[in-house]
């Protein structure tokens, strides 16, 4: 995936750092200087020593095409310059002290991806779809036995959105990240909640801004059908406290057990409570998939459904979680009490989706953008300034009482 490369703020943005200015003792930020680029970074380093003390968590900006993804498995923080390109300075240090709580309190990448997965597996398994799609009288066979016993199925491949090596990996990345999308929903309510107050500030600006975008469509009855995405949004803003949602309230309202539960407690809730919304969702991604597919896998289905399937499941779930034997249970737990009515595949819904356009457009609007390597260096320079405190007597008369002054040296550490 190609990165775009960062680009200040023009002059006629206005720098919306009303929250870091007073760590410059009010001095107005006009523009996106390197000093600043490095006093953002500063601060968020100062914010980690708070949230996560003693973890080797890295902060930084993004500078290659390699992905620039906050990794809770990786310890890694990357400064958001999406939204500093918008001048959304306070925005930004909200969304990085989000960051770092989900390293302090999330599950880890794999452990999520592990639980999708199972979940994937179930919703795939109750759907059936007919072996010949131009003769209605033909067997019906298991969407899971036609998509999931791909030879090429693996972590790698799956979570890769640059491999083209499994037949339908657009569909299956796309189905596992939106279930993803769900329970990331639930434990930001959760992490946003137990965030400490003179923190909670910061995240507090971005939630403001993108509610007062949300809320004009939500009003207009953009998100009055229960699909998937909508509810994500509706129940994030409902626990957030920005809208009184009736459903949401009936189905999943009690914040208390959301912030004094942890994933694992809630994470069957969750998808057992939605599950239906779920199924769906998923029934729809699949409706948009190009062509049609036609079962030619040489085998009958039973066979791939006693035999190679599930050994291949077993491989890709282990494979996805690196070989942890905790996750993997973890994920059995997970949605090991969750059934699906079997069914024949229906028609894709034309409940109106409002989640699904918002999402896109907000995922737009916070793509990463890189540092080119000149802005960079010119930010690292920062680091590089040493200021030692230091007395000195300008008298000859070393005796007690002889003058003393207090000043620093501004060293520049090439070496550093």
């Amino acid at each position: 995936m190609k990165i775009e490369e960062f680009s200040p703020p023009d002059e006629g943005v206005e720098i919306k750092a009303e929250m870091m200015e007073s760590w410059l003792n009010g001095r107005t930020i006009y523009s996106l200087s390197p000093k600043v680029m490095y006093d953002i970074q500063t601060i968020l380093r100062h914010y980690k020593d708070i949230i996560v003390p003693g973890e080797n968590v890295k902060i930084d900006y993004p500078n290659d095409d390699n992905g620039a993804r906050c990794s809770v498995d990786n310890k890694k923080v990357y400064i958001s310059t999406g939204h500093l390109e918008k001048g959304y300075v306070d925005e930004t240090i909200g969304h990085m002290i989000h960051e770092l709580n989900h390293i302090k309190m999330s599950d880890s990448e794999r452990q999520t991806w592990a639980t999708c997965y199972l979940m994937l597996e179930k919703v795939l398994d109750s759907l059936f779809v007919l072996e010949d799609p131009d003769d209605s009288e033909s067997d019906y066979i298991c969407l899971r036995e036609l998509v999931m016993c791909d030879p090429a199925m693996s972590f790698d491949n799956l979570y890769s959105e640059d491999s083209e090596e499994l037949k339908y990996g657009n569909f299956l990345r796309k189905a596992l990240a939106d279930i993803a999308f769900l329970l990331n929903a639930v434990e930001d309510i959760r992490i946003d909640t137990l965030c400490a107050y003179n923190l909670k500030k910061y995240i507090n600006a971005g939630d403001v801004r993108v509610f007062s975008e949300w809320n004009k469509r939500y009003e207009e009855g953009e998100f009055n059908d229960n699909t998937l995405m909508n509810i994500c949004y509706r129940l994030l803003f409902h626990h957030k406290d920005f809208i009184h949602d009736p459903w949401i309230y009936k189905v999943y309202g009690d914040k208390g057990k959301i912030v004094n539960s942890t994933p694992s407690q809630y994470t069957p809730i969750v998808l057992e409570t939605f599950k239906d919304a779920i199924k769906d969702h998923v029934e729809n991604l699949w409706g948009n998939v190009v062509e049609i597919p036609r079962f030619s896998f040489g085998s009958t289905a039973g066979d791939m459904y006693l035999g190679g399937m599930s050994e291949s499941g077993n491989a890709t779930l282990s494979d996805i979680a690196g070989g942890d034997s905790n996750i993997i249970e973890r994920a059995q737990s997970d949605v090991g009490e969750i059934r699906f009515a079997e069914s024949a595949l229906r028609d894709p819904s034309q409940k109106k989706d409002g989640g699904a356009e918002f999402r896109m457009a907000q995922e737009q609007h916070s793509k990463p953008r890189i540092i080119g390597s000149p802005m960079m260096a010119a930010i690292h320079s920062f680091h590089k300034i040493q200021v030692y405190e230091t007395k000195e007597k300008l008298s000859d008369n070393w005796g007690e009482g002889s003058p003393e002054v207090d000043y620093s040296v501004v060293v520049y550490d090439a070496l550093k």
